[in-house]
Order: structure tokens, then sequence, then C-alpha cells
């Protein structure tokens, strides 16, 4: 192991470390980074790759970044989900955040990766993952911030950047619930979702008026 990267593991033990670290020592970290590394420290590498923002850094570090959603530690594949959605928008990983919402062990992990989904679907047209934001709306067996998660993920999805307003009302502080949630237009959006072809590519939507 190089002496660098010994003293580099040891950096990351104090806290606002990651702005005293290259990009690229962070990247060697984390492609580098075992099971016995601390979790915290993981979370700064993740957090430095991000920032400043750089389109040309974030698409060079997501399929490193995309491996820590399958991390042991719930506080990591949060950190992650919010490196690839929340952040970095990236629509080529939507299907890993979906996935993510879908059978994350943590509860708010999954509430996270649906918002963070809603992110990406305002912008990019993907039937696959309205498809599956769907049923975790109508999963009456689900949890309520899940749900709500779920459904202001749709509104992007259908209004794009026009249902911001609509899509925070189901944020955690918002101040609508899942009694809020409009039956007749969520299938409205299945029937125009099933119109959509789930083998296209994911492309740019224009966002729809109420």
């Amino acid at each position: 192991m190089p002496m660098w990267l010994d003293q580099l593991r040891k950096i990351w033990t104090s806290p606002g470390s990651e702005s005293s670290v290259t990009w690229q020592n962070a990247y060697s970290f984390l492609a580098s980074a075992t099971a016995q590394d601390d979790s915290e420290a993981i979370c700064r590498a993740i957090t430095r790759l991000g920032k400043p923002l750089s389109q040309t850094q974030m698409t060079q570090a997501a399929p490193l970044v995309s491996q820590y959603l399958h991390h042991s530690n719930h506080v990591v594949r949060y950190q992650a989900i919010w490196f690839l959605g929340c952040w970095g928008r990236m629509s080529n990983y939507l299907d890993q955040i979906i996935q993510s919402a879908e059978t994350d062990p943590d509860l708010d992990n999954r509430a996270f990766a649906a918002r963070c989904s809603g992110l990406i679907l305002k912008s990019h047209q993907n039937p696959a993952a309205m498809r599956a934001l769907l049923r975790l709306v109508n999963n009456e067996n689900g949890s309520a911030d899940l749900r709500c998660a779920a459904y202001s993920a749709l509104i992007y999805g259908y209004y794009g950047e026009n249902g911001a307003k609509a899509a925070h009302e189901f944020d955690p502080i918002g101040t609508k619930s899942i009694a809020d949630f409009d039956i007749a237009w969520l299938t409205s959006v299945a029937n125009w979702v099933d119109g959509l072809n789930s083998d296209t590519e994911v492309g740019t939507i224009e966002g729809r008026s109420h």
C-alpha cells in the first residue's frame, strides 16, 4: 500500500478534512477502500468527489461511487444515493437509484432514493422508473414517507420542472400526506406511462402544465 494512502486514511478521521484532500486522492482512497475502512471516511471521500460540482469529474467518479450503493453501512449507501441522484442527477444511474428505493434495507434510504429519482425524472423520461414509483405509491403496506416520496417523484416525472411546487408539498416538511393522493391522477399517470415505449433510451421531456 502506498504510504500516502495510509496517511490519507488517517487524515479522513478529522472532520472537515475533505477540503484538504485532492480529488484524485479521494478517488484513489475510494477505489482501494476495504470493509475495515471507517464508514465516515468513505462518506467524506464521496462528498469530496462531488465538490466542487464538475460534470466531467462526476461522470468519472460515478461508476466507482455506484459500487457503494451496496455497502454494508446505511450512511455510506445514503451518500452514494446523494452523489448519483440528488447532487449529480445522473440519468444513466436512475435504474440503480430506483432499485435502492425498492430494496435498500434502510427505510430512510429508500425514501431518499425515491425523492432523488424525482430530481432526475423532472428532466428525463423513464417509463420503467415511473412504473416502479407507481408500485411504491400504490403499496398500501408501505411506509407513509416512502409512498409520499414516490408520489412526489411521480409529479416531477409527469410535469417536469412545472411540478416543483406540487412535489415539494409531499416532502417531509410539506403540508400534504397520503390522504391527499389524487387517485384519478395516479390512474391517468399509469395510463400515460403505459403508452410510452419502455425500450426507448432515456430522453429529455418538456414540463407539462397543470
